[in-house]
């Protein structure tokens, strides 16, 4: 998956704009699968086809700061399970 995306420019091109790396996409999956997001939802493994389609990647981007999501006032634990939520729900 990692390879196919560094191919992609415009995945690239979104990394580059928030300044992350594929390792932070790695730190990033493993995140999501610990906060319930390893699921798989009409046929998409939310973990990881997250970081592979550019809307839910520039969400995903939008928020991560490091260890945690941090959404608008959440606190750390409210704003990875609304980032979680908001992931699944976005392959319903």
């Amino acid at each position: 998956m990692f390879t196919l995306l560094a191919s992609d420019r415009h995945t690239t091109n979104l990394l580059a704009e928030y300044g992350k790396t594929f390792d932070d996409l790695r730190n990033i999956i493993v995140k999501l699968e610990l906060l319930g997001a390893g699921q798989i939802v009409k046929g998409h493994y939310v973990a990881v086809s997250s970081i592979a389609f550019l809307k839910q990647l520039r969400f995903i981007l939008q928020h991560w700061k490091g260890e945690d999501f941090m959404v608008e006032n959440f606190d750390s634990k409210n704003s990875n399970m609304k980032v979680v939520y908001i992931l699944i729900r976005s392959f319903e």
